[in-house]
């Protein structure tokens, strides 16, 4: 085109051109936006993506209209970025957090769809354990009644035990409320917690032992007090400190001692619960008011709390003299104390060690006993039941083992049952069944079992509870044997371990099973060589633990026979005693023996009464020693280390007693307040003290400021401390010369035919002479021996039923595993005897098989019994714990009684008939 050519063509507005930059501008600024918007979450921007773009557009194109320029771009841009970048960040973070929701529900869903799943599954299986268990009675009831005796046996020896040993008292932190005790090993003298120290060293320990606090040191005595139908002799306690800080508890009602009243300058008393409710009527009234205690009126300030006993003491009184006045050997006191916040036992008894040395360096030259003596602590309810520990552990092991034999004996039954039931497991199996799934009806079957069993021993043992209870010795007061909390506490225990033990062997052995190999087998081959060695092996283990059981209960039956038969040194038929205490304030002196001697002549003349005496002590319960000098002994340490058992006694006792003199002559109506001073020693004194020489005519005195007394006569022994000790040493002296300083003495009559029946006739006589003086301690002597053997008879008759029960049944299991091993051979048999087998042969492989098995548990037993004897020689009476002739007797016995329980199926695999047999293949 020419330039003319261009010059005629019309001129293009401006306008249009801006426009279309304009636009284009904004176009592209719009597609880099939408570039940022993708750092926005999906879900965001395709809700919101338009609407950004557009306002975005729309600020670009205002700042454009605005002339705002490179620079006002630039800001827009840089606040979109940041914008873009801070909704990116928050949105993205809401997403996840949406998004774990989800996902957290989704889970939930899942779980809770799985648990109520399995619970159904858990639902169903028990449903049908239940309606399994009780297809068969027979067996639900064998397996009970197992489960119930060994339970059962366990909950009635624990509830003893909780009570007597385990359970401490119901005060606070009755843990840390301790008792104080020592052992002489100068003079035999084991650890005693009962009155045994005297108050200087009750004093050393308080001054000596920082770890304690809140001491009370406290006598035991007694005292009458009136109030009832007739006065009561109550066991009383005489304190030094406060008891009821000792004790961390508050009086049941009123107050406790003041101060003034336990430093003696005021007469107070505080009476026991029970002597509150019984004598009184629990009547609040008479509470700050007198009460009449030995005849006078004492103010009654406060009544102790339920439980709350020192030593069976019924009255509490301040002991209202200085412990300075009492002689260091004048060991008759009771300590209890409480440890200190932040100390412990052990660091109470490391301080005592070290006071008992420092005590022996400063006294041991004037006092020998003091040469490795020791000071131990022990929490009260621990020293109060010492003596019941041994027994009561012994108790609980024979159970435990009660127990194992009767977990043995359901292990074989559930083991013979879960054979039969292989085609049942092997079918769940081969429908997608896992093992936990095969096994859990077994366990759950076991389980349900184990509570039966559990429930049914828990009877049992509120049934025989009471009666176990009339074999124990008497518990210490605030002791209480009951079936409580902790008792159903270790039932339930005890039931869930049991069922635990005695469902794992059937449950193992169904995880072994081949189901492929069982479903193409035939059903009646649910036997199996290792299935008959599991049952033989428990049958061995009832087997060791019934002969271990036989063999203690053997030697403890043998024990006590020989206890029973040991001579007591003299007749103890048609013996009554009973005590009698005269109170100080009404006798003194000379009155005391013109009360005894007058009660004990009156006595003889009733009808019915060969002799009546008067003593201080009597046998068994020899509890007063004293030492002694002879007057021909050496000055040694040696010679002060000799001690007697100072008995006072009339001419009228030896009658009694039937005890001769073996040498010299006894105590007699001659021997007066105004006569000479005479003694007589029992044999083992004379023997001990006089060794190749004449007691007789020798003088002894009991401290050096007594006067000497002369040796008259020797007096037979007897056994003045129980049946299980030999004659101690002992002195009589005679009452009417010792000037009454013994106000409690006993009376003791022999009568005609039964004793019991002269009691309300010399009631009256002692009502006759005082009508406010009663008589306590009412028992026949041979009553009395035969409360020193409690412990005894209780082991021997716990261990007998227990043994029974283990005996019957590990027969019960012999008699099972027989009969299912015969089951599982009969075609064996059959076959055998169609071949020609004799009958009596396959009896003889039957019961020679199981003798193998019964040798093998027997040698096991009998190793088992003397390996475990030394837990019970300390009961034991000149009988081994590893007797011979018991271990044989028990062993033969067991033997013949397994053997017999295994000739029933023997004879019946005899008899079985091989034509029908065969055919059943």
């Amino acid at each position: 085109m020419s330039a003319a050519d261009r010059d005629r063509q019309p001129t293009q507005p401006a306008a249009p051109i801006r426009e279309k930059r304009r636009r284009e501008f904004l176009d592209s600024c719009e597609a880099r936006y939408r570039l940022l918007l993708r750092l926005l979450p999906s879900p965001f921007r395709a809700r919101f993506q338009e609407d950004l773009a557009r306002a975005f557009r729309d600020q670009c194109r205002f700042e454009l209209d605005s002339a705002g320029g490179p620079r006002g771009m630039l800001r827009l841009w840089s606040n979109a970025i940041m914008d873009v970048a801070a909704t990116a960040w928050r949105e993205r973070g809401e997403l996840r957090s949406d998004l774990r929701r989800s996902q957290g529900s989704f889970a939930r869903d899942r779980l809770a769809k799985r648990r109520s799943g399995n619970m159904h599954s858990l639902i169903q299986d028990v449903r049908y354990s239940v309606r399994t268990l009780l297809k068969r009675p027979g067996f639900l009831a064998a397996v009970v009644l197992s489960l119930g005796l060994g339970i059962g046996a366990n909950s009635a020896v624990f509830s003893i035990v909780d009570g007597a040993v385990l359970n401490p008292l119901p005060y606070p932190q009755a843990d840390r409320l301790m008792m104080l005790g020592v052992s002489f090993p100068r003079l035999n003298q084991e650890l005693d917690f009962i009155e045994i120290l005297s108050p200087a060293e009750c004093a050393d320990i308080q001054q000596g032992v920082d770890s304690l606090e809140h001491f009370t040191v406290f006598d035991l005595g007694n005292r009458n007090i009136s109030g009832g139908d007739r006065p009561q002799r109550v066991f009383t306690a005489l304190v030094w400190g406060d008891p009821f800080k000792t004790f961390a508890m508050q009086p049941a009602a009123g107050r406790g001692f003041s101060q003034e009243e336990l430093e003696g300058k005021a007469p107070a008393a505080i009476i026991s619960y029970r002597t509150w409710q019984t004598v009184y009527g629990g009547d609040a009234q008479v509470v700050g008011k007198p009460i009449r205690i030995n005849g006078q009126p004492v103010p009654l300030v406060g009544v102790m709390p339920p439980r709350l006993y020192m030593i069976n003491s019924d009255l509490w009184l301040p002991m209202g003299v200085s412990p300075q006045r009492f002689p260091r050997k004048a060991r008759q006191f009771n300590v209890l104390a409480r440890l200190k916040e932040g100390a412990d036992a052990a660091k109470a008894n490391a301080e005592l060690e070290v006071l008992a040395r420092r005590v022996e360096q400063q006294y041991v030259q004037e006092m020998e006993e003091y040469r490795d003596w020791r000071l131990q602590a022990l929490s009260y309810a621990a020293a109060l039941g010492q003596q019941s520990s041994q027994v009561s552990g012994i108790l609980l092991g024979a159970v435990a083992f009660v127990l194992l034999v009767a977990c043995a004996n359901v292990a074989n039954l559930l083991l013979s049952r879960t054979a039969r039931r292989r085609k049942e497991m092997a079918i769940r199996a081969a429908v997608g069944a896992g093992t936990f799934r095969i096994c859990r009806p077994l366990v759950i079957e076991s389980v349900l079992l184990a509570l039966l069993g559990g429930a049914f021993g828990l009877g049992l043992t509120y049934v025989t509870l009471p009666f176990l209870l009339t074999l124990t010795p008497q518990l210490p007061a605030g002791f209480e044997v009951s079936v409580n909390l902790r008792v159903l506490a270790f039932t339930l225990a005890a039931s869930l371990l049991s069922g635990l033990l005695f469902g794992l062997a059937p449950a193992f052995r169904a995880a072994g099973f081949s189901f492929s190999h069982t479903l193409k087998s035939d059903a009646r081959s649910t036997g199996g060589l290792r299935n008959r060695r599991i049952g033989n092996f428990f049958v061995m283990a009832q087997v060791a633990l019934a002969l271990l059981l036989l063999a203690g209960a053997g030697v403890m039956t043998r024990s006590f026979m020989r206890l029973s038969g040991v001579d007591p040194g003299f007749d103890t038929a048609n013996l009554l005693v009973m005590r009698i205490t005269l109170p100080r304030e009404t006798y003194s002196g000379e009155a005391v023996n013109d009360f005894f001697s007058g009660l004990a002549q009156r006595v003889r003349q009733l009808p019915g009464v060969r002799e009546a005496g008067i003593v201080s002590q009597y046998p068994p319960f020899a509890f007063y020693d004293r030492e002694f000098q002879s007057e021909t002994g050496a000055s040694s340490s040696e010679d002060r280390l000799k001690n007697v058992y100072a008995t006072i006694a009339d001419e009228g006792l030896f009658k009694a007693l039937a005890i001769p003199a073996v040498q010299g002559r006894l105590i007699e109506k001659t021997d007066t307040a105004v006569s000479p001073p005479v003694a007589v020693l029992n044999q083992a004194a004379a023997e001990r003290f006089f060794p190749g020489t004449d007691a007789v005519g020798q003088r002894i005195r009991f401290g050096p400021r007594d006067q000497w007394i002369e040796i008259v006569g020797v007096a037979r022994d007897v056994r003045n401390r129980g049946l299980q000790e030999a004659s101690q040493p002992e002195a009589y002296v005679s009452m009417a010369q010792m000037g009454g300083v013994w106000n409690q003495l006993f009376l003791v009559v022999r009568t005609e035919s039964e004793p019991m029946g002269i009691l309300p006739t010399i009631r009256q006589e002692v009502a006759s002479i005082d009508p406010d003086q009663p008589v306590y301690g009412i028992q026949t002597i041979g009553n009395g021996f035969a409360s020193t053997l409690a412990q005894e008879r209780l082991g021997m008759a716990m261990l007998g039923m227990f043994s029974a029960i283990a005996t019957l049944l590990a027969v019960v299991g012999i008699y099972g595993v027989v009969s299912y091993n015969v089951n599982q051979r009969r075609q064996e048999m059959g076959l055998r005897l169609a071949i020609g087998a004799d009958r009596s042969r396959i009896v003889t492989m039957v019961v020679g098989r199981t003798s193998r098995f019964l040798l093998a548990g027997t040698v096991v037993g009998l190793l088992a019994a003397i390996a475990l004897g030394g837990f019970i020689s300390s009961f034991l009476f000149e009988v081994s714990p590893s007797d011979p002739a018991t271990l044989a007797a028990v062993s033969l016995l067991l033997l013949a009684i397994g053997l017999a329980a295994s000739l029933i199926p023997a004879i019946r695999a005899g008899r079985v008939d091989p034509a029908e047999t065969l055919r059943s293949q």
